[in-house]
């Protein structure tokens, strides 16, 4: 231990002794940068205007420097004054170290939340008032990434660090479970949903927001929804012995989170879902106004809150229970896999095998999608995945816009019903009905299989029709095509001992 201790010291002191010989070498040669600037033009006027772009290049680049290191000296500061605040030992440091790791992008402010979260766990007694720490330096992340930094530098961020680091923490917290499943399955509810609301109001401010007033709204009705999520944690024990008797608090949060719901809904998925649900809303609330058949008993104000906001049968239904026990799970897994290589491989394997095929674009595009069912079982994630590469490589080939989208999208589609992972419909169908996931899956498979040969005869068919031409195969190094080749099928291999075995992602 020692010697690889040593060795690590060794290792970063060299670096450090590399870093500034570097800089010293940079700083001496400034000159000669000039005079290598000045010696490539021919004319004085040239000279002088190459001159002067370097001058408000660095101008420019000093000035911004100049921002930011206000920027982070004041965020460390209000970070440093806030948990000395709260009680958090050496706050003055954990200030500095927060407004030195901000100059790192996405990590630092991560490093920062990390240290600081477990600082609070061992100092403070409950995890309440510990998680206030790690809260509050997220709350100052957020204004400083989202309103003061693309305010005072005037830029306008893509994606945000906070947003990042809500998308890993959502990750951990779900994996954790999967994993453990050391809380009751309403707090697993709750919070996901919760996360959901904030990760999906801040992209929302992140993204669509131009203002700052609105990106200021749309980040608090985020903070909000979460908190309903930790309301349910926090108050688990309380919530379930008044059950069906809520407080006044409880109706306020319930009713808080009723309606952040209805808002994102809108805003991500479309005006008719939100519609459609509020009309089945204002029906539990007014049916017993309207004639029969249509009447019913009448439910007060309290009993649609309670059922909707603190059930299991409302918004934290079976649905939410499936979200958060299976499809996120294969979604990360999904993701993983794709920023492994699968989609490349997936694409090169169909390319190798039916690329010199006649009409073989279109058929490429029906096997790539094919494989790619295997591990997504979203429609959409597969035309964005794989669409990206066919449809322009059937165009190539002879086939129209129309014809080269409709059949990306007929394969795509059949994704959802591709073993192992498949759609939604096939987590909810282990729930209502009972079914172990592995008997859907084995009985799935013959139906994909023969949706898919229909695709690549229909395919075959059209291209005869219409003479479409063929692609060179592509050769790929033996060493590459076997990494990937190997990354892909482990992948598979273990999407599919997972759901076979029935290891389900959470303990209810």
């Amino acid at each position: 231990m020692l010697s690889q201790a040593a060795g690590n010291v060794l290792s970063a002191g060299t670096s450090i002794t590399i870093v500034f010989v570097l800089s010293l070498f940079l700083l001496a040669s400034g000159t000669m940068f000039y005079e290598k600037i000045v010696q490539s033009f021919s004319s004085l006027s040239e000279k002088k205007r190459a001159l002067r772009v370097v001058y408000d290049v660095e101008r420019e680049i000093s000035h911004y420097l100049l921002t930011v290191t206000v920027i982070n000296a004041g965020l460390g500061t209000i970070i440093g004054l806030g948990l000395w605040a709260l009680g958090v030992p050496n706050a003055q440091v954990w200030g500095a170290a927060a407004a030195l790791l901000n100059f790192l992008p996405y990590i630092g402010a991560l490093i920062t939340i990390t240290l600081v979260t477990v600082i609070a766990l061992i100092s403070f007694e409950t995890i309440s008032y510990a998680l206030l720490a790690p809260a509050f330096v997220i709350l100052c992340d957020v204004i400083e990434g989202q309103f003061v930094t693309p305010t005072v530098v005037g830029r306008r961020l893509e994606i945000n660090a906070v947003a990042i680091l809500i998308a890993i923490a959502f990750s951990v917290f779900q994996i954790y479970i999967a994993a453990y499943g050391s809380l009751p399955s309403q707090v697993v509810r709750a919070m996901h949903v919760g996360f959901l609301l904030l990760l999906g109001f801040g992209l929302i401010a992140n993204l669509r927001a131009t203002s700052i007033p609105a990106k200021a709204v749309f980040w608090t009705l985020g903070l909000l929804g979460f908190a309903t999520g930790l309301y349910n944690w926090v108050f688990y024990a309380d919530l379930i012995r008044r059950s069906g008797f809520p407080t006044t608090p409880d109706l306020i949060v319930g009713t808080m989170l009723v309606v952040l719901v209805f808002e994102a809904a809108r805003r991500l998925m479309g005006l008719p879902l939100a519609l459609i649900a509020l009309i089945f809303l204002a029906y539990a609330s007014f049916g017993n106004y309207l004639p029969p058949p249509f009447i019913h008993r009448g439910y007060d104000f309290a009993q649609l809150i309670d059922t909707f906001a603190f059930g299991t049968e409302g918004i934290y239904g079976t649905p939410v229970y499936v979200s958060a026990a299976y499809i996120f799970i294969f979604v990360v897994f999904a993701a993983f896999l794709e920023r492994a290589g699968m989609i490349a491989l997936f694409n090169d394997f169909a390319l190798g095998l039916v690329g010199t095929w006649r009409g073989g674009p279109a058929q490429v595009c029906v096997l790539s999608s094919a494989l790619m069912g295997t591990i997504s079982g979203s429609g959409v994630a597969n035309v964005v995945a794989s669409g990206q590469f066919t449809i322009p490589l059937m165009k190539r080939t002879g086939l129209s816009g129309v014809k080269a989208g409709a059949i990306e999208a007929s394969a795509s589609i059949n994704g959802q019903i591709m073993p192992p992972v498949m759609g939604a419909a096939a987590f909810l169908m282990v729930e209502y009905v009972g079914i172990p996931y592995s008997e859907i899956v084995k009985h799935a498979l013959l139906p994909a299989v023969f949706s898919y040969i229909a695709l690549l005869y229909m395919v075959h068919l059209e291209a005869i029709k219409m003479g479409l031409k063929t692609i060179p195969q592509r050769p790929t190094p033996a060493r590459e095509r076997m990494l990937r080749m190997g990354l892909g099928l482990s992948g598979s291999v273990l999407a599919v001992c997972i759901v076979y075995y029935g290891i389900v992602a959470i303990q209810a």
